[in-house]
């Protein structure tokens, strides 16, 4: 038998250690995408006549067995896949002078390429991605003087691009993409003239892009994402006819893009995330190819004259955070040409300084748009009705405009809606109760605008909505129950700075998986709802402004988590509960209420600058900083007896009576020492509160030990 194939089954076990026993002929041997586990043995070593080798995509351990080597006619070895295989690769290896064909990604391998490897003068492939791999990259490897794909990515290599490298005159692939590469992009990679695709991304390579890759006329692929890039690209980059994706996102590339591109293939064009300046060329139009066009968070200027029409694979356009306003009042007309992009999916535009009008033609766009973004930007103006005929829009958001007049009720239209942001705008009118048919939607923020009348009940069919933010509206009446109902709310409930009224329903305590309540600012009145304990989650609470009166319900003990409560400025009375002491509070504010007795000295009550309790008249006690008046003597003598009940109620321990009172008066000795201390007029010669709490508690413990 001279050929074994088992592949794309579902083996396991381990690899026979006696295949070579009645296998000696064995020229191919295939057991890749299988379940097989264990080492590769050692006894494969003894198949002389191999010359291809799959073992990848199983689960081998054990490393790269350096025997292996002895099987010196192997032309093709794939291990890639197996994730545990671990080890380093054998300097061994470079005895195979007939290999072509080598393949380990993704096999958790380290150490270092071996120098070996330079002896390998027939390898056309190399394939070392995804592992652990460290050092240089070796200058020998020149040698391999066939090597047309050399992947070296996502590995640990330091050091620069060796100059060796360019001697590799048939490579085409290169990839050393994430890693930790120095050393710029040297100008001799333009003397490999065969390159296609190369891929340096996410390496702290810094320098320039040199103008010798103008060299690369068969280039179709240049990542250069993430490396610290600066100066100009070179503009014969955007002559490439055969060039499919342009990567150059991240850097500090600066300057401005040619006037005419020829890149009739271009499918990527990514450029986000640098210091471009100028205009956008009309030219990007002809790549009519293009589905990712990428130009956000750059200095790009000038209105906007790419005729998209003719852009009719265009998936997503990204040219957020420039500045394209122009004043102009036809400055939104490229919307019209964005009608032929049938395919368009994401349309971001967000803070670009436009100042005109959203147009009419914005409900012709592809029913394909999942999500657009026309937020931070001038926009006035009304919201056309139009923008309910786009149908698979799944994000809108529309924030941080100059929006006028009232939502439109065809936003009842967008079934598939999930997240809608009109925040930051000077909308009017009442929130429309079709929004209640918008069923998938998690995220509603309406704050800072003029929205007025109820909060619509419709809102409770949303039984997905995780955040709903109504802050700063003009909004009234009673807090709708439903809304309450919605155990789907998790990350945040805003309705402050509005003119609600009425009480806090107890439905609220429904809420046991929500983090943040803001109700401040608002009409609210009542007690607080005993309910108001079930939302166990809370991280923030804040009551801030409303007239609630009554106790603080014992119930809120169980909000453990709470790190900022504010209920501040309502009408609430009795003490301040011990409970508050033992949670993880950074801020607490229960300033101007009507809270009397002492104040705790624990947890947040010991640092003046986490709490506030200004504006309760009769309050007294706490830590010496708030100045406070001194509670009554009836409080402090309860406590001392409290302390030394314990001689009331043991029987047997007053049968020593006269040695329990020794005791009784050491301790009561201890105590009056640390009233002295407390009562100094000078600070510094005051006992430190910590040191007060401690000794107290040496002194309750050394009573119950009697």
């Amino acid at each position: 038998m001279s050929r074994l194939v088992l592949r794309l089954n579902k083996f396991n076990g381990v690899i026979p250690a006696n295949i070579p026993t009645g296998c000696s002929n064995l020229e191919l041997l295939d057991l890749s995408y299988n379940e097989l586990v264990g080492s590769i043995p050692k006894e494969t070593s003894f198949l002389f006549k191999l010359t291809f080798v799959s073992l990848a995509y199983n689960n081998l351990v054990g490393g790269i067995s350096p025997s292996l080597g002895n099987i010196t006619s192997i032309e093709v070895f794939s291990v890639t896949g197996n994730v545990l295989l671990g080890g380093s690769i054998p300097g061994t290896l470079g005895q195979w002078k007939a290999l072509k064909e080598f393949y380990s990604r993704d096999c958790n391998l380290h150490g270092t390429i071996p120098q070996e490897f330079g002896r390998l003068t027939r390898l056309s492939i190399l394939e070392l991605g995804h592992n652990t791999i460290h050092g240089a990259i070796p200058i020998n490897i020149s040698g391999c003087s066939n090597l047309q794909t050399l992947d070296l990515s996502n590995n640990k290599l330091v050091g620069r691009i060796p100059m060796e490298i360019s001697y590799l005159s048939k490579l085409a692939n290169l990839g050393l993409g994430d890693n930790s590469l120095t050393g710029g992009i040297p100008s001799f990679m333009g003397n490999i003239t065969s390159m296609e695709k190369i891929s340096i991304s996410r390496n702290p390579l810094g320098g320039s892009i040199p103008e010798t890759i103008g060299h690369w006329k068969n280039l179709s692929l240049f990542y250069s994402s993430s490396c610290n890039l600066s100066g100009t690209i070179p503009h014969s980059l955007f002559n490439h006819s055969l060039l499919i994706n342009l990567t150059l996102d991240d850097n500090q590339l600066k300057g401005s893009l040619p006037p005419v591109m020829i890149l009739p293939n271009l499918v990527f064009l990514q450029l986000s995330v640098n210091k471009l300046t100028g205009y956008l060329p009309p030219s990007i139009s002809n790549c009519s190819r293009l589905r990712h066009l990428e130009m956000a968070i750059n200095k790009f200027s000038g209105k906007l004259t790419i005729n998209f029409a003719k852009l009719r694979d265009i998936n997503f356009i990204t040219l957020g955070v420039n500045n394209f306003g122009s004043s102009e009042v036809d400055e939104m007309k490229f919307f019209d040409s964005l009608e032929n992009c049938t395919q368009l999916k994401l349309l971001d535009l967000r803070d670009c300084n436009f100042q005109g009008v959203i147009p009419v033609s914005i409900g012709n766009l592809s029913n394909q748009l999942q999500s657009l973004y026309l937020n931070d930007n001038q926009l006035h103006g009304k919201l056309p009705e139009s923008i309910g005929s786009l149908s698979g829009l799944e994000l809108l958001s529309l924030g941080e405009n100059q929006f006028t007049g009232n939502i439109p009720s065809t936003i009842g239209n967008l079934r598939k809606l999930k997240a809608l942001y009109l925040y930051g705008n000077q909308l009017s009118g009442h929130i429309p109760d079709v929004i209640g048919n918008i069923t998938l939607l998690l995220t509603l923020s309406l704050f800072s605008n003029k929205l007025a009348g109820a909060i619509p009940s419709s809102l409770g069919n949303c039984k997905k909505l995780t955040t709903l933010d109504l802050y700063d509206n003009k909004l009234n009446g009673i807090i709708p129950t439903k809304l309450l109902q919605l155990s789907s709310l998790s990350i945040d409930l805003s309705l402050s700075k509005n003119n609600l009224f009425g009480s806090l329903p107890t439905e609220v305590g429904d809420l046991k998986t929500l983090t943040s309540m803001d109700l401040s600012e608002n009409n609210l009145s009542g007690s607080l709802p005993s309910s108001l304990g079930g939302c166990a989650s809370l991280l923030n609470l804040s009551l801030r402004s409303n007239t609630f009166q009554g106790v603080i319900p014992s119930s809120l003990s169980s909000l453990k988590g709470l790190l900022n409560l504010d209920i501040s400025h309502n009408n609430l009375s009795g003490q301040i509960p011990k409970f508050l002491q033992d949670f993880k509070l950074e801020h607490l504010d229960m300033s101007y209420n009507d809270f009397e007795g002492e104040v705790p000295m624990l947890g947040v009550f010991s640092n003046t600058s986490a709490f506030s309790i200004l504006g309760n008249s009769r309050l007294c006690g706490g830590i010496i900083e708030l100045g406070l008046p001194r509670c009554k003597e009836t409080h402090k003598h309860r406590h001392t007896l409290n302390i030394l009940n314990v001689y009331q109620e043991d029987e047997t321990a007053m049968q020593n009576q006269e040695t329990h009172a020794q005791i009784r008066d050491k301790w009561l000795a201890s105590i009056l020492k640390i009233g002295v201390s407390c009562s100094m007029d000078s600070p510094q010669h005051r006992m430190d509160m910590k040191n007060v709490v401690d000794e107290l508690k040496h002194i309750l413990d050394g009573v119950k030990n009697i």
